[in-house]
């Protein structure tokens, strides 16, 4: 009776976070049972968000799947991969780790023990033109992806790269193809050229991808990315020649992205000549298109006049049965995005060509510890037979207790020392705060007075009324005059008691004085015109709307019931009668919301 097992795969793209579950069968055969995907937002390019929002992402889809506790296979992007081909001489078998570790001292451009690296021979050890494909990145990036899935509920089985695993799906789905193939996975942030023929594979990169796209469409038209990518997603297509789209914006769309195709037919060029002259490959005869950024429209097209070769979309689901439970129309439109996931579910059987695995080290010391299990285990049954022979086994115990106190000791000590780095964290964070602040506070003070005559300014509406000038006030102390000697002065003390609070005696504050505090001023005096004839009372009903809806003024003694009495108070002008005035003097005093420093 044949057997089935499921795969859940996860492709971490860097705009978009895909999961499907696939069964596969005993002979080989591979059926796509589930498939969800989570979109990220933003620059692809802004690493500072990237892990953040993939974390989301991978938790998006695993709750969508309910594979919570699932064992997963994982893609990771090329972007951050550094990856080469390297010729080796004719060797033997058993030297073969040796030789490779020395070839990936000398090319890979990081120190090896900051890196998690691996590789995969291609060719036979000891034939003439063997060669190897190293892959290495670092172990730092490689472990906050890791984190990122695994703090989603499920546990990484492997990490696998993006272009290998699209070979990979490749020969699966494309077992008769025999003419040399280009697949072209057009990512969000490098386009990956994987060359297929025979007995032969190569791959490069090239930093051309759909982000590239949307960054030209932002720049050209000067708009944010996410603009840009909302309108490549509405508008974006390349015309053929001669017909180019009557909407204008459309047009110029158009006209941005082949732009950036054409360059990335020129890295598709130089890359078919460097692998006809270095790697002694064939010109590719036909060419796939894959990945998320190769649905734009027309690219296939405009590719195919170019290379003067046919180009369709890749189809990795072309030798994979397709489950009840996944929508089959959905499917086919995201088929040319699937391969990683496809490539994934091969690792569980022999058809899987390139095998370059990165290992998280949490994954490695997971895995040399399950090695170890065996040896330790009978280490422990001979432990405990020996025990078992004496009285000595209670005093032994004690001693494992206490070495496992020891143990904990330590990882406490190790934890303190963490505890101790977040703390002098925090304590350097709290002075660049403090540094911040004053800046920050100018910043806000500086157009503070601008935007309040703006908002003052806006809410008066009448032209029978208007303002001349403002003076400020600190404390009681007021800075303007009587302005005709026919009334109190402007502010009676009255009315600010209302909204101020008892400063007491001189003698109270000097007994209770602190730090100096700053300048502060909190209360201000308007002074403005109404027109004659005017009614001297229409000053009160225009300013009583405009200081009650303001966010600058402070108005919580002020309700509707005793807003007119006191602004009686507060309000002071001369009602004069004389007809030969063309307009008559007044004076607003007002408490502000928040006290503003001048020092």
């Amino acid at each position: 009776m044949a057997t089935k097992s499921t795969s859940t795969v996860i492709n971490l793209g860097s705009q978009r976070v895909s999961l499907a579950t696939i069964s596969g069968g005993s002979k080989g055969s591979l059926a796509l049972t589930r498939f969800f995907h989570h979109d990220l937002e933003g620059d692809p390019s802004s690493d500072a968000t990237r892990i953040p929002q993939m974390q989301m992402g991978v938790k998006s889809v695993v709750d969508q799947a309910k594979v919570k506790g699932n064992n997963v296979r994982c893609a990771i992007a090329g972007q951050p991969v550094f990856m080469r081909f390297v010729k080796l001489p004719p060797l033997s078998e058993d030297k073969v780790d040796q030789i490779v570790e020395f070839e990936a001292q000398q090319n890979v451009p990081f120190p090896i023990d900051e890196v998690a690296w691996g590789y995969q021979l291609i060719g036979e050890p000891g034939s003439m033109d063997v060669e190897v494909l190293l892959g290495a990145i670092k172990s730092d990036e490689l472990s906050a992806m890791n984190s990122a899935v695994e703090r989603s509920g499920v546990k990484t089985l492997s990490v696998d790269v993006s272009p290998m695993l699209v070979y990979n799906a490749y020969r699966y789905s494309y077992a008769d193809q025999t003419k040399p193939a280009l697949i072209l996975d057009v990512g969000a942030r490098t386009a990956n050229l994987i060359y297929a023929e025979p007995g032969r594979v190569f791959i490069s990169s090239s930093r051309i991808g759909g982000a590239s796209f949307t960054q030209a469409i932002a720049k050209e038209m000067s708009i944010p990315f996410e603009a840009a990518e909302t309108l490549k997603l509405q508008k974006g297509a390349i015309a053929p020649n001669g017909a180019e789209p009557s909407d204008e914006q459309a047009g110029l769309i158009s006209t941005i992205l082949k732009n950036a195709v054409t360059r990335l037919h020129g890295e598709i060029v130089r890359t078919n000549n460097r692998y006809k002259s270095q790697q002694e490959g064939s010109l590719p005869e036909v060419v796939y298109l894959a990945g998320r950024a190769s649905g734009t429209e027309g690219l296939a097209q405009f590719l195919q006049e170019k290379l003067g070769v046919p180009v369709e979309y890749f189809n990795p689901l072309r030798n994979v049965g397709v489950g009840p439970k996944v929508n089959q129309d959905a499917v086919a439109a995201e088929a040319h995005t699937m391969g990683e996931l496809v490539g994934l579910a091969l690792r569980n059987g022999p058809q899987s060509p390139i095998e370059l695995e990165l290992v998280p080290p949490s994954l490695a010391n997971a895995r040399d510890l399950e090695k170890r299990k065996p040896a330790l285990l009978l280490g422990a049954a001979g432990v405990l037979g020996a025990l078992a022979a004496g009285g000595f086994y209670f005093s032994r115990a004690a001693q494992v207790i206490d070495g496992k106190i020891g143990d904990l000791n330590g990882e406490t000590e190790v934890l303190a020392l963490v505890q101790d780095t977040i703390d002098s964290s925090t304590e350097d964070l709290d002075a660049v705060k403090a540094r911040t602040g004053d800046y920050t506070n100018a910043v806000v003070q500086r157009t503070y007075w601008a935007d309040f005559l703006t908002d003052l300014n806006s809410r008066l509406k009448s032209p029978e009324v208007w303002f001349t000038t403002m003076a400020p006030m600190i404390g009681d102390d007021e800075l303007t005059k009587d302005l005709s000697g026919d009334f109190e002065p402007a502010l009676g003390s009255r009315s600010l008691k209302k909204f101020k609070p008892d400063a007491g005696n001189a003698r109270d504050r000097k007994r209770n004085a602190g730090p100096a505090k700053p300048v502060e001023i909190d209360t201000v005096i308007l002074k403005g015109l109404f027109r004659s004839p005017a009614r001297p009372t229409i000053v009160s009903e225009v300013l009583l709307g405009a200081i009650k809806e303001s966010p600058y003024f402070k108005t919580s003694g002020m309700d509707d019931d005793n807003l007119e009495i006191v602004l009686a108070d507060l309000i002071k002008f001369n009602d004069g009668t004389d007809d030969s005035v063309w307009a008559y003097d007044f004076e607003l005093t007002l408490p502000l919301q928040e006290p503003v420093a001048i020092d």
